[in-house]
């Protein structure tokens, strides 16, 4: 993944001058938890860690992300060759 991906603040440009915020590409914190259990029930898999964490997380380690492991990951699925380039 692209470096920015994974830090923690990034600069923006708003509209009164540029300021430093948290990334939300690296972390984001959801409005509202726990998540509704009816939309991502606890019992149901891959969805239900959803309901675990208030935040996103890749590839969960004990609450903690690990983006090491979800670069080596896709790094090693070849996604760039199974892509489809579209002409128009």
């Amino acid at each position: 993944m692209p470096d920015v991906v994974n830090q923690e603040t990034v600069l923006i440009t708003t509209p009164t001058g540029q300021a430093n915020v948290s990334n939300p590409l690296l972390l984001y914190q959801f409005q509202q938890f726990p998540l509704n259990e009816t939309w991502f029930p606890a019992d149901y898999p891959g969805d239900g860690m959803l309901n675990t964490y208030p935040t996103t997380l890749r590839t969960p380690d004990n609450g903690t992300s690990t983006p090491d492991s979800v670069n080596n990951n896709l790094g090693g699925c070849g996604l760039k060759d199974n892509t489809v380039s579209v002409q128009r």
